[in-house]
This record gives structure tokens, C-alpha cells and sequence, in this order.
């Protein structure tokens, strides 16, 4: 009997992106035959060959073994109250003999009680949530009592929740100040209460309810709603909740009256909850509900021992003690959490001690609103993930928010995905991202002299030397350039001493090479507000390096033509008769001589005319290589002559600190920063670990026809590249006397 195909393409409802990877099983409903199931491709299609017989046939199609969609597909047809009788009588191959079936499913809606938040989701997502508690409140006393008396250990802590509720977002703003009125804040405390969540404390009447599955009736759910009935069964049926015969358990806002201290009470301000469950679950009869407590005493989230590409990171200088750079990359660890299925991971930012407190010392789940799904970050770097190793991570700390505080610090879970939102029962780890680099925000930077605020600063600050790089990592703050040096020297230091090469030592030193990237991310040598205010000498050496060689291209004359002349004949005309390699030399020859270089001492040149290569500065080998431009395109040209004074900029301040110890370029700290940056320079391929320190696009690096663009950042326009790539010293020094170049030749406006 000859066969057909049928091909079917499955997609989320919601997102529209095809559901890869997913097992669907079809039903012939007229002979009452099911087929095999098929797993879709990385399109959502999966193909059946079917009897030719049964092209008129009618078929229905199911997801199976998948715990997060509804298992039939959501019709989107609008003109049948039926949907799942409608979606059967479409579902004939009659119909699709030309092209695919595309069905959508939904994910399953769900809710989770784990004792301090009702969490609606939609599969693994969280889609809204509220404040609840359950069982008796107790009292400080009473809790203290518990804990002595009946040895229990597990208690949650509230507040009051129709107060606390009032407003379901935080003002970060008033977050960050605190009131220092200890009569209010002693009122504050008094109104906490405490319930004990232990497993036999749970078979007490006055306990929560016990962890476990349980159902509520979808129907007649509405914003008015004020109590639901909890079953054991999705069919509603019964009225014993759980194993201890504890029974006839409510989901329901406080202030309703109860008998029983193990229902679910939100704030009377969450009600609307109730109507979010009622728009998203539609025609189905229940929703389940899960009840899980996390417990204390979990293993810690910690820090890998190895990087992804499995080399072994230096866990010396992985201080959990001392502070992190904002953007800092990092790979975490939940071992406790290594034999679960899908482990999520996501942060919340303290912007003070005082919010640290609250956070670590409310055993409750933490605000939806303030809490970041690492997965969500530009930096996420799914690796871990790809190998099926949920329980681990790997990502950049947050950049920072403010430079007004006096700590800052990003606490980060790992939970099962299960849960729904984590608590502080979870596997965590606290980062102290205080590290600071100057004084102001980010453009407004200046260098402040180094100030005693704190005696234990204070001498670790004593200990510093470029031997001593612990010391170094435990510094809170570099106030000034000279401090920059003085870090980058202790870390080329261990370098050398590790011969390891620049991207080999960022990766196994991941804290201290976050503090190298934001030292170049914070004094940068575009931002003339910061060059201006430390140091003028510097401007005046890139101003006369950059009217030097602009006085050689524009004057010098060669056979009665100028530098500017001859180039362009020889590369943007492509005139054969000129040997376009030695009219580079003697370029380079004569800006040696207007820069007062000695001819012994100027780079060597590996001109490629077939390439159209970018130019690059070897200073192991003294050698300046670069391609040649496009033929009769005047923006490639531009781009080529920006080039030789960039990649000789390099070997400018190369030669100086090599060669003539009497220049002033010694004396001057951003000449000693550019210097020493290439020393432990941030290749443009470092992709993931310098994501993070991202800005927007330099005027110095907008070509007419180039990749970078007004208002765009580097990863827009350059995503192949690291951002920091752009960003560091050595780069900024090239790019700005290259640019300054371009504006004096009038090649740039």
C-alpha cells in the first residue's frame, strides 16, 4: 500500500517560536490508530508516513512526556466555541497536501505555594506572583519556644501582609535610604511574625499546609473571588488534603474568616491574582497546585574549579572575601542541585549592608519585581547548558547601577525550576561588587589621592607591592591612574611568572581580570572630561604626534608632489607605476624623523598587497604589517591611512619606554597605563569573559562606511568582538591620534 507524509510544525502560543526537540503522537480518530510518536527538529516539524488510504481521514495530535505545554494544541481559530472539536476536524491530510500543519500548543499553567509567594506559572516561567503565608503567625516567643522545646529548626518570616503589600513594586529609591529612627525601626520588628515550616510541625493543626500536590476548581475564578476550596484530585472531588488527615484546606485573601491556620491567605491588595489564574487557564476544569518548602542547610552555590574551556582557575585569587568588579565574569556551581532536572538561576542587587540584611535575614522568597533570570543577560553564556550541566553557570556580574553607595552587592540562586522563584533557602552565594575605580559615574569620572577609610584598608594598602597581588585583590577602591599602574604591574608580575599569555591569565584569574577591564573601562582615554583633568601633557603629546605626521603628509614634497598626492595616485588610483611599498617606507621614515626617532629604530615593514588585512603592530618583532586598500574607493582609503598612524601610534609609545628614558612620555601615568596595557592586552577575540563593559560607539572609531554608528555600543555593531577590545588604553591612545590625524588632513569632519 503506497504512503503519503504528513508533516505537522509546533509552535509556543505564546512566543510563536517553533518547540524543537518535542515528541508528538497522531491519532487516526476515524480507525481509532495511533502511530509512533516522532521528535520535532530544530524547526518544531515532525513527518508521518501515513496510508495513502487515509488522506480524508480525520487525525488528532497530542504532545507527550512534556511537562511544560498542555498536551493538545490551542486552535487560534476564532469561529468555533469548540476548540478541541474544531482542531480535530481541520486535521485531515486532505487539507495539507502542499505544505505543513503548524499547530500551537500552550504552556501549562500552573501555581506554586512555597510558603512565602504564590507564583503563577506558565510552564517554567513565572508569570506573576503575590505575597501569602500559611499556618498559625507566631510570635518571636513562640517561635523561640518551638525551636527549644520541639527542636524545630525551619521558620519563615513575615511581615505584615496587607501593609507590605500596598504597593507590590519597591521605590528603589527609598530602598537606598534608610531611616535611622531606631524607635521606628524597633516598630518595624515588632510587627514580624514567624511560622515553622519542619515536616512534623505540618501535621499540627496550627502548621502550613502540608507540601505536597493539590488541585482548585478553574471555575467561576474572577478578581471578586474570595476563598477557593484546595483538593487532593484535578477532578475536585474529595476533601482530605494530605497524608497527616489534615482536610478542607482554602486558597483565600486574608481578613476572611477560617478555621483552619493551614490555608493560603494573600494580601486583600494581590487579589487580582484571581483573575490573572482565570484569563490564562480558559476552558480547563483545574490547576494544580504545588506546595514546597525549601529547607536550610543546603550546600552553597560556590565557584567552578575549572573554566568551560576546562582549564584550571587559580581559586587563590578567587576571593569570596574580597570585593568584585562590576561585569566581572564568572562560572558557579550548585552541586546540591547537580541530580535536578532543570536548575534556573537568577540575582537580586543589595544596594547597602542594610538591604543585604533584609534579604538574608527574611526567610522569605524574594521580590519578583527586584529579581533578574540570569538567562535573560546579554553576557549569559549558555555553555554549561549546552552540556546538559544545568547546575552550573556561567554569565557577568551585573554592571552597576549607581557609584552613590556605600556597598553594593548581587546575590545569586540557583533553584529548581520547579519552584518557580528561589528563597533564601536556596543554594546562594553573596558578591561584594564594591570595587571601585575613581570617583563620579561613569562620564564623569575623575582621580581622587587615596583616602583613609578604613584602618584595615589602610594596611592592606601597606602590603601592596608588585609581589604582593593578594594584597592587591582585596582592595576596595583604585583612586587614581597611578594606582592603575601599580595593580597592572603586580598582575604582568604573575603573569610573566604563570607564562601564561594575556587571554590564557583572564580566564584563570577571573577576579582580578575584572578589575583590569574596569580599570580600562572606567579611565578612558576618550572621555576628554577625565584626560583633560589629569593630565594635559598627555593631550599635548597627542596633539603634536597627530599635526607631526599630518605636516609630513600634507607638506613633504616628493617630486614636486606631496605625501597626500603620491598616496592617492598609488592606492586609491592603483597607478602600477608606483612601488607603493616603498612609498610606505619612506613615510614611515620621514614621520620618524619629524617624531625625532632614530631611523635604527623604526619598525620594519610587511606590506601584503593582495590582502585587504587590518594593520596590526608586532612589537616582539618590531613590525608594521598591514594590506592595502580597495582600488578607487575613497572611504577604504581613509580607513587604510588610519591604519599605518594607528599601528605606528603603537610603536611610538613602544619605542619611547624602550628606548629613550628621557622622554617626557615616562613621566606622564597615561602614557605609563597605555604602556602597560599592552603588556596584558584584551585581544578583540575574547569573547564572553568582557562582554559586559560596553559603551557607545567612539567618535574615533566612526568610519563613513564602517561598522560602527552613531548611538549604536561596540557589541551592536561589532558583536564578534569584545567590547574591551575598544575600550583599553593602548587601543583609545591609537584610535583618538589616528582620528586627530584624519581631522587635520580634513579626511574626518
Amino acid at each position: 500500500m503506497s504512503q503519503i507524509n504528513f508533516s505537522f510544525q509546533i509552535k509556543d502560543y505564546c512566543s510563536l517560536e517553533p518547540l524543537s526537540n518535542k515528541k508528538i503522537e497522531i491519532t487516526n480518530n476515524d480507525k481509532n490508530k495511533k502511530y509512533p510518536p516522532k521528535t520535532t527538529d530544530s524547526r518544531g516539524i515532525a513527518t508521518f508516513s501515513i496510508d495513502k488510504i487515509e488522506i480524508g481521514d480525520f487525525f488528532s495530535v497530542r504532545l507527550i512526556g512534556d511537562k511544560n505545554y498542555n498536551p493538545l494544541p490551542y486552535n487560534l481559530a476564532k469561529d468555533s466555541n469548540n476548540k478541541e472539536e474544531f482542531t480535530k476536524k481541520v486535521l485531515t491530510p486532505n487539507n495539507y497536501q502542499n505544505h505543513h500543519c503548524i499547530l500551537y500548543f500552550k504552556s501549562s499553567i500552573s501555581l506554586l505555594f512555597n510558603g512565602s509567594k504564590l507564583c503563577l506559572l506558565q510552564g517554567n516561567q513565572t508569570i506573576a506572583s503575590c505575597d501569602a503565608i500559611s499556618g498559625k503567625e507566631l510570635t518571636i516567643e513562640e517561635k523561640n519556644r518551638l525551636q527549644k522545646e520541639e527542636k524545630c529548626e525551619s521558620f519563615l518570616r513575615y511581615k505584615d501582609l496587607d501593609k507590605n503589600n500596598s504597593s507590590n513594586k519597591k521605590d528603589n529609591n527609598k530602598q537606598t535610604n534608610k531611616s535611622n529612627n531606631k524607635d521606628e525601626i524597633n516598630t518595624s520588628k515588632s510587627n514580624l511574625t514567624y511560622c515553622c515550616v519542619d515536616s512534623n510541625y505540618q501535621k499540627t493543626n496550627e502548621g502550613v499546609i502540608p507540601e505536597g500536590k493539590y488541585y482548585i476548581k478553574a471555575k467561576n475564578i474572577s478578581i471578586n473571588t474570595e476563598s477557593l476550596e484546595i483538593y487532593t484530585n484535578d477532578k475536585c472531588s474529595n476533601q482530605v488534603e494530605s497524608k497527616t488527615n489534615r482536610s478542607k484546606f482554602k486558597l483565600k485573601k486574608s481578613g476572611i474568616k477560617t478555621n483552619n491556620n493551614g490555608d493560603i491567605r494573600i494580601s486583600k491588595h494581590n487579589g487580582i491574582i484571581f483573575s490573572k489564574i482565570q484569563h490564562c487557564i480558559e476552558s480547563e476544569s483545574s490547576i494544580s497546585l504545588d506546595v514546597i518548602y525549601s529547607k536550610r542547610g543546603q550546600n552553597q552555590t560556590t565557584f567552578t574549579k575549572t573554566t568551560e574551556q576546562g582549564a584550571e582557575i587559580n581559586e587563590e585569587y578567587l576571593n569570596i572575601d574580597a570585593p568584585f568588579a562590576p561585569g566581572t565574569y564568572i562560572t558557579l556551581e550548585a552541586q546540591s542541585l547537580a541530580e535536578v532536572e532543570y536548575t534556573m538561576w537568577g540575582y537580586v542587587i543589595a544596594r547597602s549592608q542594610d538591604e543585604l540584611d533584609d534579604i538574608l535575614n527574611e526567610d522569605v522568597a524574594i521580590d519578583y519585581d527586584n529579581f533578574t533570570d540570569i538567562r535573560d543577560l546579554s553576557t549569559y553564556n549558555n555553555v554549561f547548558e549546552e552540556e546538559k550541566q544545568y547546575h552550573k553557570v556561567a554569565f557577568s556580574l551585573p554592571m552597576r547601577d549607581t557609584e552613590e553607595f556605600d556597598k553594593y552587592y548581587v546575590i545569586i540562586f540557583a533553584y529548581d525550576c520547579e519552584v518557580g522563584i528561589p528563597s533564601i533557602n536556596d543554594p546562594f552565594i553573596v558578591i561584594d561588587m564594591s570595587f571601585r575605580v575613581g570617583e563620579g559615574e561613569d562620564e564623569e569620572v575623575i582621580e581622587t589621592e587615596r583616602e583613609m577609610t578604613s584602618i584595615a584598608q589602610h594596611m592592606v594598602y601597606n602590603q601592596t607591592s608588585i609581589e604582593n597581588l593578594k594584597a592587591w585583590n582585596k582592595i576596595e577602591t583604585i583612586y587614581n591612574v597611578k594606582e592603575a599602574i601599580d595593580f597592572l604591574q603586580a598582575n604582568i608580575f604573575m603573569l610573566m611568572k604563570q607564562h601564561l599569555s594575556s587571554v590564557d591569565y583572564y580566564r584563570v584569574y577571573p577576579q582580578l581580570a575584572g578589575k583590569i577591564a574596569y580599570i580600562y573601562y572606567r579611565f578612558d582615554l576618550n572621555n576628554e572630561n577625565f584626560i583633560t583633568c589629569e593630565d594635559e601633557e598627555y593631550i599635548n603629546n597627542v596633539e603634536f604626534y597627530a599635526s607631526k605626521i599630518a605636516e609630513v603628509y600634507n607638506s613633504k614634497l616628493i617630486n614636486a608632489k606631496t605625501y597626500e598626492a603620491q598616496f592617492k595616485q598609488a592606492f586609491l588610483n592603483d597607478d602600477e607605476n608606483i612601488d607603493q611599498e616603498q612609498l610606505l617606507k619612506n613615510f614611515i621614515s620621514d614621520i620618524g624623523n619629524a617624531l625625532n626617532i632614530k631611523q635604527e629604530f623604526l619598525p620594519g615593514l610587511d606590506f601584503d598587497p593582495s590582502s585587504g588585512r587590518a594593520g596590526v603592530y608586532n612589537s616582539k618583532t618590531n613590525i608594521l604589517s598591514t594590506g592595502k586598500p580597495t582600488p578607487n574607493d575613497y572611504n577604504s582609503f581613509i580607513e587604510f591611512m588610519d591604519t599605518i598612524v594607528h599601528e605606528f601610534r603603537h610603536f611610538y609609545i613602544d619605542c619611547i619606554f624602550k628606548y629613550d628614558k628621557e622622554h617626557q612620555l615616562h613621566s606622564i601615568h597615561l602614557a605609563q597605563l597605555i604602556y602597560y596595557n599592552t603588556k596584558i592586552y584584551a585581544n578583540y577575540a575574547y569573547k564572553n569573559i568582557f562582554d559586559a563593559y560596553n559603551k557607545q560607539c567612539a567618535d574615533c572609531d566612526i568610519y563613513e562606511d564602517g561598522i560602527f554608528k552613531k548611538g549604536e555600543t561596540y557589541l551592536s555593531s561589532d558583536c564578534n568582538s569584545s567590547p574591551l577590545y575598544y575600550l583599553q588604553p593602548s587601543e583609545r591612545d591609537a584610535r583618538v591620534a589616528a582620528y586627530k590625524f584624519r581631522k587635520k588632513t580634513g579626511m574626518a569632519t
